[in-house]
């Protein structure tokens, strides 16, 4: 059996963290839009966070 180098693991558990919280996604946004929350508010909060110029109130 071949050994995986340290990246590769790296890799394989950085993958499937993603996929995880990926698909954990729609379990927290529901609940905001069923609260009032619009998808574009959500979604201009979150580039906000990644880019000063936009801000969210």
């Amino acid at each position: 059996m071949k050994t995986l180098s340290k990246n590769a693991i790296i890799g394989y558990s950085a993958g499937i963290i993603t996929g995880i919280s990926y698909g954990l996604n729609p379990l927290f946004a529901v609940p905001l839009m069923n609260n009032g929350a619009i998808a574009n508010y959500c979604f201009n909060c979150h580039i906000s966070h990644s880019n000063p110029k936009y801000r969210c109130n």
